[in-house]
């Protein structure tokens, strides 16, 4: 699939959604510089290759909910430096991966939505180089298990980690000081650590 004749197309909303798509390559939207928003939901896409999508500096938006998604490779969304909204809920992933989103380059991503998928632990190293997220949906997937710091070096606002399998809540997983919702109901906690919640706000709902 080539795109080089299409650098003035700002929107895919309606092409690429429920297309039955199962593969991505890298390099795949080569020239697509200028695209804003990209709409790839409803398709049948397994693995997330790195450099999937390279050559869209401009991408603002980008949602893959509902494909079947159960790996994303290293530097998977390599180049989505001015990225705000990454829609991944619906899929199967078994968890994040260390090293998806490239260390060396400084992500705009303000909300992550990861609900409705298979991940099972939240490992310290999951969100590194998303300093800037402020929102983070991970709600009704099969969490049992945050590592200590998993929440650190973000400006996290939001979290959403309901329906869960939570028992312990241990060391200090979250460790924000803007946190103003944390929304925890409906896993089976028998433990909370002291220190787990010494950093977040008094008025954190």
């Amino acid at each position: 699939m080539q795109w080089k004749n299409m650098t003035q197309f700002h929107k895919l909303y309606r092409y690429l959604q429920n297309s039955n798509i199962k593969l991505l390559y890298e390099g795949t939207f080569q020239g697509l510089s200028n695209l804003d928003n990209l709409r790839m939901s409803g398709n049948e896409i397994n693995i997330l290759p790195k450099g999937a999508f390279t050559g869209m500096p401009s991408l603002q938006n980008l949602y893959l909910d509902s494909n079947k998604i159960t790996t994303m490779q290293v530097d998977a969304f390599q180049g989505l430096v001015n990225l705000l909204v990454l829609d991944l809920s619906k899929n199967d992933l078994p968890q994040i991966g260390f090293g998806v989103f490239n260390q060396t380059e400084e992500y705009k991503l303000t909300t992550l939505m990861l609900q409705r998928n298979q991940i099972k632990i939240i490992k310290r190293d999951d969100f590194l180089g998303l300093d800037k997220l402020e929102y983070l949906c991970l709600f009704s997937n099969q969490i049992h298990t945050i590592e200590d710091n998993s929440f650190h070096r973000m400006n996290l606002r939001y979290i959403y980690l309901f329906q869960n399998n939570l028992s312990n809540i241990t060391g200090n997983p979250f460790g924000s000081n803007v946190l103003a919702q944390l929304q925890i109901y409906r896993n089976e906690i028998k433990y909370f650590a002291p220190e787990s919640f010494v950093k977040i706000p008094i008025n954190t709902t």
